[in-house]
This record gives C-alpha cells, sequence and structure tokens, in this order.
C-alpha cells in the first residue's frame, strides 16, 4: 500500500516546490491536480521532462487529479463538453509522462436531475465523454478513477451504486473512493450509522477501488481534516477495505488554505493514515 499527499495541500506555491515539500514530507506519491493550484490552464507541458525528474529525485509515483472547478462533461452546451474531453485527455498524457498509473476523473453535473428529460441525457453524454477518455487512456497505459460526490442528485453515477453498472460494463475504468465524501452523503441525509454504510459500499464496489481519498470532517461541510481531527470513526472503513484486499494508493487529501504550517498538517495526515492502516483491528459485524 502507498500513501500520499494532494498538491491541493500547498495551494499558493509553485508546482516544483509542491514537489519538494511533500517529496521532503515522506510521502510515497503525490496527486497533483490538472487544474488550479498545481497545472494550471497554460501550463506549458514542455516542462514535464523537468517535473519528472524532480518526482524521481524524491522517488515519488504519481497520480493526476483531472480538472476540478469549470468543466462539465455532461454540460448541454457542446463546446463545453468538447473542452472538458481536450483537458482530460491532457491529464493523462501529463500523467503518463510523470510516469503516472492513475487520472481522478469527476462526475458530471446535471441540473434539474429530478426532470426526466435533463437526467437521461446528461447521464448520455457523460457516458460518452467517459468512453472517449477511456480510449485515450488505455492509449497511454493509464487508468481513470471515477469519484463519488457528497451530493448524489445532481451528480449521476457519483454514488458507489450507480458506479457499479458504470464500471462493470466500461473496461478500464476504476473507482477513487472518497471517504470524506462518502461520510458527508450519509450525514447530509441524515441516516444512521454512517460508517457502517460505508463499509458496506466499500465492500459492494471494493474490487473496482483503485484510489483511496482519505480525510475527514464535521459531517457539515467538505473539510478535508487530517484522520482524528474530524468526527468521522474510520475503523470500520479501514476494517472494510481489509476486508475487501484493498492495497493501492491512499491520498491523504487535505486542503487548508491560510493555514500557518501545511507541512505540519501534511506531516500530521501521512501519520495518521498510515497509523489507521497499520493497526490490527478484528473485522466487527457490519
Amino acid at each position: 500500500m502507498k500513501f500520499g499527499l494532494s498538491g491541493l495541500l500547498f495551494p499558493h506555491l509553485a508546482v516544483e516546490r509542491v514537489i519538494s515539500n511533500i517529496g521532503a514530507l515522506g510521502a510515497d506519491y503525490i496527486e497533483l491536480i490538472f487544474d488550479l493550484p498545481n497545472l494550471p490552464p497554460g501550463f506549458d507541458l514542455g516542462g514535464l521532462p523537468r517535473l519528472r525528474k524532480l518526482v524521481d529525485a524524491y522517488g515519488l509515483g504519481v497520480s493526476i487529479h483531472g480538472p476540478i472547478w469549470d468543466l462539465n462533461p455532461s454540460s448541454w452546451i457542446p463546446q463545453v463538453r468538447e473542452l472538458a474531453l481536450k483537458y482530460m485527455r491532457k491529464s493523462i498524457d501529463v500523467c503518463s509522462a510523470l510516469g503516472g498509473e492513475i487520472v481522478v476523473v469527476h462526475p458530471g453535473r446535471c441540473p434539474f436531475p429530478q426532470v426526466a428529460g435533463f437526467l437521461s441525457p446528461a447521464k448520455d453524454r457523460f457516458l460518452s465523454f467517459t468512453r472517449k477518455a477511456l480510449k485515450h487512456a488505455r492509449s497511454r497505459g493509464v487508468k481513470l478513477a471515477l469519484e463519488n460526490f457528497p451530493s448524489n442528485a445532481e451528480f449521476p453515477y457519483s454514488s458507489p451504486e450507480e458506479m457499479l453498472p458504470l464500471v462493470q460494463e466500461l473496461d478500464g475504468l476504476g473507482i477513487t473512493f472518497d471517504v470524506g465524501h462518502a461520510f458527508l452523503n450519509k450525514r447530509w441525509q441524515k441516516l444512521s450509522s454512517p460508517e457502517k454504510r460505508i463499509a458496506r459500499e466499500i465492500e459492494l464496489v471494493g474490487k473496482y477501488i483503485v484510489n483511496i481519498h482519505l480525510h475527514d470532517n464535521h459531517g457539515e461541510r467538505d473539510d478535508h481534516l487530517p484522520p482524528g481531527e474530524g468526527v468521522i470513526n474510520f475503523r470500520p472503513i479501514i476494517t472494510a477495505m481489509k476486508k475487501v484486499g484493498y492495497n493501492g494508493l491512499v491520498t491523504v487529501e487535505l486542503h487548508r488554505i491560510g493555514t500557518k504550517d501545511p507541512k505540519e498538517t501534511g506531516r500530521t495526515g501521512l501519520k495518521r493514515a498510515r497509523e489507521l492502516f497499520r493497526a490490527g483491528t478484528p473485522p466487527p459485524q457490519l
């Protein structure tokens, strides 16, 4: 199992310093954002060989998070969808050039999902986008991993239950299971025993999980705190991961704009993540 840090931890630094800081913290790999703040639009891809030397010098593996903020692959506007696919292909190219294996994909957004006339076409558009991105990923030896979201209503294919038939149908598509997002989803729905419900989701899709996003929160918003600084009980969640034999990437995805010491935040997050998986806890009844 490899434990990494997301480049979101250092939003004010140039990507070279982000890599250096995460390497110095002893991470096994780094997840860079092909978007703000790490590799924003206009980033000179000619600088990739230099970045590859830097990650290699620290012995870091690499994963890439595809565009986050503005590009909706399910958009009803053709030009927006084309731009989303263009940048997803670039994300894949960057991952390959840096020696990485996984690119994280966000689900598309659908306004007014309660209207079938909007929801069904939005899902079809996302399927088309994903098939095209997968074709490019296969040509580069890269795996796509679809991430679950806290709010499933406006983001079709963002819950594990919806993801399952998709990853079964589309060869080469995996899952990035975001623990903080899963917890928020349960809390926003006011469901009891959220961690046990998350454990069952992990058992449902476990064979398709290729990346874990690990972070904590207080059940109200997406805080991206180090484990232990929110209210999530990670024990049944980690136990479920062990039960399905998960042994892949664990990205400690921390995001604290304005913090005085992001290095210490990253150090704490890595330490606690490793401790969680190292703990020999017996499987509880789920």
